[in-house]
């Protein structure tokens, strides 16, 4: 369980986000689209947008409400009885149980993660084995939700950031306000896009090459005990043929919902947590 002050501070940073998400909503559908001339396209910009966005809010609750080590408990995985595996086993100095390989003590949430990537406070929990999937959609989603915002905001922010008077004049003072506020819903917009769009890219490259932000950030982290058996396709990592193998080791076995958020199979790591 993480931290009172953790929790504060994640909380609070989910709080802003549904704010912003909320407002930018309904700037979209009552100030941005009803200036559209064509109703078909804002139609479907309405309806893309919601598709996006629905799917983001669905990889974002499984991420958060999805146990990052798939309900497994540590202490009752067997290491396994080849010689070399004997070496690679690790018992956790701090939780007192079997740490696997690729597994990493977060001090946040006080046990020991699968594969664990990183701790994040937008969710207020771990990302790891079997949450990492979610995570990965949630940056893919709400990049596009941005962008989409972005399209649609764009010629209303360009054709004049400040409201018509005329509009203004004979409509309600919630909407002028709203009308004020589309340019910076448009600006949070582009930043959120900028930030998801260069979380996804890393994490994209990541999961190809079968690395994790840890092991990437700590040289120390992954190194597995003298003579010990590799890491999960570990002879992949930098290897271009290999790069659908590890994808699939995080996104499933089935690609046909690899961009949905669905747990269809088990994640092939999970074979070799």
């Amino acid at each position: 369980m993480a931290d009172s002050g953790d929790a504060a501070c994640g909380l609070a940073l989910q709080m802003v986000l549904a704010i912003d998400f909320a407002t930018s909503a309904v700037c979209l559908h009552q100030v941005i689209l009803p200036r559209w001339s064509d109703t078909r396209a804002a139609g479907q910009m309405a309806l893309a947008f919601w598709a996006a966005a629905g799917l983001m809010m669905t990889a974002y609750i499984r991420a958060w409400a999805t146990d990052p080590n798939l309900g497994i408990e540590l202490g009752t995985l067997e290491p396994g009885i080849d010689a070399l595996e004997e070496q690679a086993r690790r018992i956790c100095s701090k939780c007192k149980t079997f740490r696997p390989p690729r597994a990493h003590h977060c001090s946040q949430c006080g046990r020991c993660i699968l594969r664990y990537d990183h701790h994040c406070m937008c969710f207020r929990s771990c990302i790891g084995l079997g949450n990492l999937k979610f995570f990965f959609l949630f940056l893919l989603w709400g990049l596009l939700t941005a962008v989409l915002y972005l399209v649609a905001a764009a010629p209303y922010c360009l054709e004049d950031i400040r409201p018509d008077p005329r509009a203004v004049a004979g409509s309600t003072r919630a909407h002028a306000l709203l009308s004020a506020v589309v340019p910076l819903t448009a600006l949070v917009a582009l930043f959120g896009a900028i930030a998801l769009g260069s979380l996804f890219v890393t994490h994209f490259t990541q999961i190809a090459s079968d690395k994790t932000s840890l092991e990437v950030y700590r040289a120390d982290v992954g190194v597995a005990a003298p003579g010990a058996s590799p890491a999960p396709n570990s002879t992949a990592r930098g290897s271009v043929g290999r790069v659908f193998s590890n994808v699939r080791g995080v996104l499933g076995g089935q690609p046909l919902v690899w961009l949905l958020p669905v747990q269809a199979t088990r994640p092939a790591a999970a074979r070799s947590a």
